[in-house]
């Protein structure tokens, strides 16, 4: 569906614009709409329009009831909780809520492709020193998708583990408060006095 539209620029030129919806992402399923200006005339719009429709139909596979990554998740954690212990799921859990499904989440799990896998595991490696335990969820939910015949094959199996980049962490320098410092000095006064009773010690 769409709606087309003329109206006036700044210097009082009329052009003509449309609003139209597309259809859907192809990896994560997400509605698309469009909006497209400067036309000259209504038909020109309309053109346009219809070639922005090819070229995205183009780009599509046959429509079906797909599954996104989050879908398969819950389905698959519902598996999981009852073969660990309490607190190992609850780990899972935290993490895949955290680093996974932020990423993955939303994306057709039928249109996870072996290039966006290693991609989005390539960077994992470069961020996250646990990264081959997000490798290792994603690849156990991914095969869950497979045994369940929702997915042919899991992309996961097919990428290269990349090598590890260690997660440089800044060295923290820990400076004492005024009180803090005062507490410790007191602390050295003390120990110095009960060492030499006629020393005596001033901190300035």
């Amino acid at each position: 569906m769409a709606t087309f539209k003329q109206y006036t620029k700044k210097n009082g030129e009329k052009q003509w614009m449309f609003k139209a919806y597309l259809g859907t992402d192809y990896l994560t399923g997400i509605r698309i709409d469009t909006t497209r200006r400067g036309f000259s005339t209504k038909r020109e719009a309309q053109l346009a329009l219809n070639q922005l429709l090819v070229d995205f139909e183009n780009g599509q596979v046959e429509k079906q009831q797909l599954t996104t990554f989050k879908e398969m998740y819950e389905i698959w954690f519902e598996v999981y909780k009852t073969t660990v212990k309490e607190a190992t799921w609850l780990a899972t859990k935290q993490r895949i809520e955290k680093y996974v499904l932020p990423i993955f989440g939303d994306m057709l799990l039928e249109r996870i492709d072996v290039k966006t896998a290693q991609k989005i595991v390539n960077e994992w490696s470069k961020q996250f020193a646990m990264y081959s335990k997000l490798l290792t969820y994603v690849r156990m939910i991914s095969d869950h998708a497979v045994s369940l015949e929702i997915i042919a094959s899991n992309p996961f199996r097919k990428i290269s583990k990349p090598t590890a980049i260690a997660v440089s962490k800044k060295k923290e320098f820990k400076f004492y408060t005024k009180d803090q410092l005062k507490t410790f000095l007191n602390f050295l006064d003390e120990r110095v006095n009960r060492i030499s009773p006629k020393s005596e010690v001033q901190y300035h």
